[in-house]
């Protein structure tokens, strides 16, 4: 090992052990906030569901009892919809408006 990758080797190896002392000390002194983010969950219930699509909840029973909409699961006595499944449905019904074609050269006079 070169003097380079020794120097490299043990400076990463000093921060590494000195980062989690100074935030630590940062964040009781006050100079650093901790802020917990909410996490993100995996499903969405049907009134969420429901919000999200602009229908009634009484639609979305309507829609599973027909295999309509987006995928559900009831793993209890709550339906529940994966969050990527209602962002799939989302995207299926979604309409593309075409594009004005533009006049053809043949047809101006």
């Amino acid at each position: 090992m070169d003097e380079y990758s020794k120097l490299t080797a043990n400076l990463t190896e000093l921060i590494r052990g000195l980062v989690p002392v100074v935030l630590a000390e940062a964040i009781r002194d006050g100079q650093v906030q901790v802020v917990n983010l909410p996490a993100v969950r995996l499903t969405l219930t049907a009134k969420e569901v429901a919000g999200m699509l602009g229908v009634p909840v009484s639609t979305l029973a309507e829609w599973r009892k027909q295999s309509k909409g987006p995928a559900w699961s009831k793993p209890g006595k709550v339906v529940l919809y994966p969050r990527e499944a209602v962002e799939e449905y989302l995207r299926a019904v979604t309409i593309i408006p075409r594009q004005p074609s533009a006049p053809s050269s043949a047809c101006r006079r």
